[in-house]
């Protein structure tokens, strides 16, 4: 149990430390909206690259598009 949920655990305790630590700035709807924003080609790449890992392939040219 800990081997599937150990990611989304840690995930949730990061956004709850960082929710207490930083009230007025981290867990707001502008900060969310700038995360995202700047993060969405990554986002995708990574989600491109899930699929070959998933299937058991190793795929090196997602670097590659990304540097293209």
């Amino acid at each position: 149990m800990v081997e599937r949920l150990g990611v989304p655990a840690l995930l949730v305790v990061l956004l709850l430390s960082f929710s207490i630590a930083l009230p007025d700035t981290f867990p707001t709807s502008r900060n969310l909206s700038g995360i995202l924003s700047t993060e969405a080609i990554g986002l995708l790449l990574a989600l491109g690259g899930m699929v070959p890992l998933i299937c058991g392939e190793f795929d090196l040219s997602i670097g590659f598009i990304l540097g293209f």
